[in-house]
């Protein structure tokens, strides 16, 4: 578990589960440990092309250029950003929409309504 935390930064102070080692693209691709997932998941990728693109094309808005954006986005910025409110307005936003959305899946999958 040391070494995913190393890859991907410290979990903001709240989060008292991780499943880093276990998730990671579907479809034979592996995980950023390099090894096949134990949990692959269908959409896995999404919401790091999502968030980025956001990011892009607020920047491109602004008038920034190519060249720009890609500078920004290849720097340690996006680190950064992830460590800091950004990582923790993601997580809040994602515990906010499970609780309000994926709250009542474990209870329909038991046949409790």
């Amino acid at each position: 578990m040391t070494n995913i935390l190393l890859i991907l930064g410290d979990l903001p102070k709240q989060a008292d589960y991780d499943c880093t080692d276990k998730i990671g693209p579907s479809g034979g691709q592996t995980n950023c440990l390099g090894e096949l997932p134990e949990w692959p998941m269908y959409s896995y990728e999404r919401p790091a092309y999502i968030l980025w693109n956001a990011i892009a094309q607020n920047l491109h808005r602004r008038g920034w250029t190519d060249s720009q954006i890609k500078e920004w986005l290849q720097s340690k910025n996006t680190r950064w950003a992830l460590d800091g409110d950004l990582g923790t307005t993601i997580q809040e936003l994602a515990d906010e929409w499970a609780t309000d959305n994926v709250g009542s899946y474990r209870d329909e999958m038991r046949g409790v309504s």
